[in-house]
């Protein structure tokens, strides 16, 4: 397990709402079509109006309810406020498909293929750390797709996310034909994440989603996502809280992609693979303990578009994707 390379000693508020979201991944269709101008973050389509960039170490508030306020503060002060989402965003990724998925024939809009866990926790606990490397791969022989590589956790609402994302392709919002690496929450009313870094085939990273503090008398627990280079030593991450939501998924390793309509928008073309290593899954803060057994499921998704060479390897220690 890599130190962590920040500590966040500022109390961290992200509030996640418990507004349920029914929607599921058949959603996809011609989403772009139907709601032109809105950003294909991970794991939802959404009004671009609703995406905000805050800087690396923000604290996102909520109030003594535990439902956010809109507030962005760094160290203390009012950085920014957002207005809640007007419009509900079109989810992507897979909500109450585990553990049984489509024939695996791929996909072009949405999730591709992941190593998932669902893990049966005592009301009271929750993940409170997962973390892995991968490596940058070669870029996509051909552009025009956006690609997403990541591992992430979500409450049993399956509303939210909190991920640590490396992406090749121009969103709608940021990005180009090059890698960043950035960490991510993705939910109903606001998705935010941090200052991207810019990073480079061969680089080594380390995405953790982790929880960095508990209060016991309100049920509130803190969570940091960091996105690391561990090659040139930079990072960048946002902090919150969560009250009420019981974080129970784990995704060791996730391949997510849009408007592909050739194996080789993927990276390393056509027979790309990338390997998540070095995986901590934990529970039970703060003693760190390995969630046992240390497994992961492996599932491809199906929707239209090319059918690829997808697989997935899952190991207890980190999944190989192939693609």
């Amino acid at each position: 397990m890599l130190q962590q390379l920040k500590l966040i000693t500022c109390a961290t508020l992200l509030g996640l709402s418990t507004y349920a979201v029914a929607q599921a991944a058949s959603n996809t269709g011609n989403a772009t079509l139907d709601h032109p101008g809105w950003v294909h973050v991970p794991g939802e389509l959404v009004n671009s109006a609703c995406v905000h960039q805050i800087p690396k170490g923000s604290v996102i508030e909520v109030n003594e309810k535990g439902q956010m306020t809109g507030d962005v503060t760094i160290n203390g002060s009012l950085y920014a406020h957002y207005a809640a989402c007007p419009d509900a965003p079109v989810v992507m990724r897979p909500q109450g498909q585990t553990p049984n998925v489509a024939p695996p024939i791929g996909t072009t809009d949405g999730w591709v293929e992941s190593a998932y866990r669902y893990v049966s926790l005592a009301s009271n606990d929750n993940i409170d750390y997962l973390g892995s490397n991968w490596t940058v791969p070669t870029a996509p022989v051909e552009g025009g797709a956006i690609i997403y590589l990541f591992n992430a956790i979500e409450p049993s609402t399956e509303e939210w996310i909190l991920q640590p994302v490396l992406q090749y392709g121009e969103n709608g919002y940021f990005g180009g034909n090059y890698w960043e690496f950035t960490a991510w929450a993705v939910g109903p009313d606001y998705v935010f994440f941090a200052d991207p870094i810019e990073v480079y085939v061969g680089d080594v990273l380390y995405g953790v989603t982790q929880q960095i503090g508990v209060n016991t008398y309100s049920g509130t627990v803190y969570y940091e996502v960091q996105a690391q280079d561990t090659s040139s030593n930079r990072s960048t991450w946002i902090t919150g809280s969560s009250r009420g939501l019981h974080w129970v998924y784990g995704f060791d390793g996730t391949l997510e992609a849009y408007n592909v309509t050739s194996c080789s928008q993927y990276p390393n073309g056509s027979a790309g693979t990338t390997v998540f290593s070095n995986t901590s899954f934990d529970h039970n803060y703060s003693l760190l303990t390995p969630i046992n057994p240390q497994s992961w499921t492996a599932d491809v998704y199906a929707n239209s578009g090319p059918s690829c060479s997808f697989s997935v390897t899952p190991n207890p220690t980190g999944s190989t994707l192939d693609y």
